[in-house]
């Protein structure tokens, strides 16, 4: 996995937002949707749960985001 992706996850897991993170980012919102769908994928499991309007971590994105910061 890229650490590009694992940043990317970071800072989606803490604004909770696909437009705010893809701003911060400099990033297209689709292009984050679609390598945090390629990065859930990739490990097996949903890290989000995602609708109209809002985004949640799902337990095993908790965890995931957790243990992302305390290696960071």
């Amino acid at each position: 996995m890229e650490i590009s992706l694992l940043r990317e996850f970071i800072v989606l897991s803490q604004t909770l937002n696909y437009t705010k993170a893809a701003e911060m980012l400099h990033l297209t919102q689709p292009t984050l949707s679609k390598h945090i769908v390629a990065m859930e994928k990739e490990l097996g499991c949903s890290l989000l749960e995602r609708d109209r309007r809002r985004v949640e971590l799902t337990e095993a994105g908790n965890v995931f985001a957790a243990a992302l910061q305390m290696v960071a």
